[in-house]
């Protein structure tokens, strides 16, 4: 989990993630911010699902969840954009309020897919990524 650094959201927790470049390919998309925020190096391992869902600023948002491996790298963020990063546990992750998580209700929902094994081979949207 990182922990926004900028001013409408500090503070509160959420997935790694971000959105894509002009001509990037998704996948390469993910593994290029979980490396921004967090320095590890990862491959993914599958799709935990399409979440559409209206964000904070009022903007309807498509979000691609994943699963991945963590393949090389280290705990490292910038301090600026992200003010911490750390590895949580389903468990932990659910004893944290609505109020320390950026979005609450949809950090849940991923959680509780990836729980309930519901993830796919991200093979399943291919052309996408």
């Amino acid at each position: 989990m990182i922990q926004e650094g900028k001013d409408h959201i500090y503070g509160l927790w959420n997935l790694p993630g971000g959105r894509l470049e002009n001509n990037e390919r998704l996948a390469d998309a993910v593994v290029r911010e979980v490396a921004e925020e967090t320095g590890y190096q990862i491959t993914l391992s599958g799709l935990t699902g399409i979440y559409n869902f209206v964000s904070e600023a009022d903007t309807q948002v498509i979000m691609f969840g994943f699963t991945g491996d963590v393949i090389g790298g280290e705990l490292k963020f910038d301090n600026e954009e992200i003010v911490n990063a750390k590895w949580l546990s389903p468990h932990e992750i659910a004893e944290l309020s609505d109020d320390e998580l950026r979005n609450g209700k949809l950090i849940r929902k991923i959680i509780k897919d990836v729980n309930n094994n519901c993830t796919v081979s991200p093979d399943i949207i291919h052309d996408l990524i």
